[in-house]
């Protein structure tokens, strides 16, 4: 099962989503630090009846949630600092080509 079917079987469960499970977490204060897997698997099989692994999907999209992100820019470069071998010169021309087309459409997701 991939993690969409996962998160589909989950929205079809409880009628809530990611962003839905990210809210009603905050709100118990599951996404404080040190907050364990354990409690939100317990959390989410006494409320809402999911078994182990979709409770796991869940923590990891409440853990994904709190992972900063840092800028566009910030993210690009870290992309292209990684990619090319040591003493090679920046892609200028291609990082700036790939700032265009994520900024063309916001919310398209950055390979990391």
């Amino acid at each position: 099962m991939s993690f969409q079917a996962y998160l589909d079987t989950i929205k079809e469960k409880t009628g809530k989503g990611p962003s839905d499970f990210i809210a009603l977490a905050r709100a118990k204060g599951f996404l404080e630090p040190g907050t364990k897997a354990t409690q939100i698997v317990d959390w989410l099989k006494d409320e809402y009846d999911l078994g182990r692994g979709h409770a796991m999907a869940i923590v990891a999209i409440l853990k994904d949630s709190q992972t900063p992100r840092g800028s566009v820019d910030e993210r690009i470069e870290k992309l292209f600092r990684a990619a090319r071998p040591a003493g090679a010169k920046p892609m200028k021309v291609f990082s700036i080509a790939c700032r265009a087309w994520v900024r063309s459409a916001p919310g398209r997701p950055i390979p990391m």
